[in-house]
């Protein structure tokens, strides 16, 4: 498993993640364990269902690109999105190709993981993934499924919102070094369960480095209002 900590205000996991069991008769080969600033979730991917959606998200996993990631919209009562690792906005993409859709009869119900993509083509989804908090009908057919979480959907209910109001779920900060509750919860670790790595975005002392640090806080800043679906800005052009 890939292990990282938060930089932002020192938000560190207390714990070795490898140091937690995992749900029994899991398969370790297919299942994505992700430690939050929250807790733990796990969830296992449909290989049956999307190999290829599946196969991206281990990759970038073992790569590294979901370290220190943030839940940029978190839509109480719909669902949590994350999977940024390029400008931790919702506006970034992996440097692989856009992934074809590969639709299921499965339902988007409580706990189903899907993959987001932009609105103008189902053929769009790259690196990002959300987490779905209830059922949501309107997205079948229309989403890839890639999994369904199989332990830690109560860590999933306890991230941070939106604001009351907002629009399109973007949870940012509102303070450039503000308390921990002002920014948006994130990625500790991220990874296919059978990988081990070290800490990224560390210096070789062991501090965080001030660059990246800096990186992501300005891009936390930035909010725009969308439409009520799990997609995401394509380098400011605003489609979903």
């Amino acid at each position: 498993m890939i292990r990282v900590l938060a930089f932002i205000v020192a938000l560190i996991c207390a714990a070795p993640a490898i140091a937690q069991p995992l749900p029994a008769n899991l398969d370790k080969q297919n299942a994505i364990v992700i430690d939050t600033t929250k807790g733990r979730i796990v969830f296992k991917l449909r290989t049956d269902l999307a190999p290829k959606h599946a196969e991206r998200i281990k990759q970038l996993a073992r790569e590294g690109y979901y370290n220190n990631v943030p839940f940029h919209r978190v839509m109480d009562g719909f669902m949590a999105q994350t999977g940024d690792g390029q400008n931790f906005n919702g506006t970034g993409g992996s440097k692989y190709p856009n992934l074809k859709a590969e639709f299921s009869s499965v339902p988007f119900t409580r706990g189903i993981v899907g993959m987001a993509r932009r609105g103008d083509s189902v053929d769009t989804a790259n690196s990002q993934f959300f987490f779905m908090f209830a059922d949501a009908p309107s997205l079948n057919g229309q989403y890839t499924v890639i999994g369904e979480v199989v332990s830690g959907m109560d860590v999933v209910d306890k991230l941070k919102k939106a604001p009351a109001g907002s629009r399109g779920g973007e949870v940012t900060s509102s303070e450039r070094r503000g308390a921990a509750s002002q920014t948006a919860d994130r990625i500790c670790s991220g990874a296919a369960a059978h990988v081990i790595d070290l800490c990224a975005g560390r210096t070789g002392a062991g501090q965080y480095h001030p660059r990246r640090v800096r990186e992501v806080e300005d891009l936390l800043e930035t909010a725009a209002g969308v439409a009520r679906q799990p997609g995401y800005r394509h380098h400011g052009d605003r489609k979903f």
